[in-house]
């Protein structure tokens, strides 16, 4: 294992633990070396495995397109957090013309997810009948940004 991967590796450990989200491309031995003989080989799918959320190693190159796009949101759904695209010396070597679909919206991470109205008065019902409400609020309200209808609502 060079710097470069030790580094790596600490930095992807650490966007786990603060699941931030993060998209790591790291190149590879060839697909044909599988481990055998390989200089210093590594097998960096078992490596990045136990600290990602997913990782991928391309074995050809019409799924680029489809492994970039599934990496980005992965790295991006629920909670956020690090995702490896491991791309092999021979995979890098070859060209290829593949359709990268731009029309498609950019990924968001922001939930869809509604309430129904009746749902959401009688929460603010019990809200503002209680005597001592409590928020308990998890991490995707600092990463969305949503903090300040929290706030909003603890002042009610």
């Amino acid at each position: 294992m060079d710097l470069a991967q030790k580094t790596l590796v600490t930095g992807i450990a650490q966007a786990k633990a603060a699941f931030s989200p993060v998209v790591a491309i790291a190149g590879s031995f060839s697909t044909k070396d599988k481990m055998e003989d390989a200089f210093q080989g590594l097998n960096q799918q078992a490596l990045f495995n136990p600290i990602t959320k997913k990782t991928w190693t391309i074995t050809n190159v019409k799924k680029i397109p489809k492994i970039f796009s599934s990496a980005f949101k992965t790295s991006m759904l629920q909670k956020g957090g690090p995702v490896c695209i491991n791309v092999p010396r021979n995979i890098l070597a070859k060209t290829s013309k593949v359709n990268i679909n731009q029309s498609k919206k950019s990924y968001n991470s922001e939930s869809s997810l509604k309430a129904k109205s009746s749902s959401i008065k009688k929460s603010v019902k019990i809200i503002i009948q209680s005597t001592k409400p409590v928020i308990i609020a998890g991490g995707g309200i600092k990463y969305t940004a949503k903090y300040k209808e929290v706030i909003k609502l603890a002042e009610i």
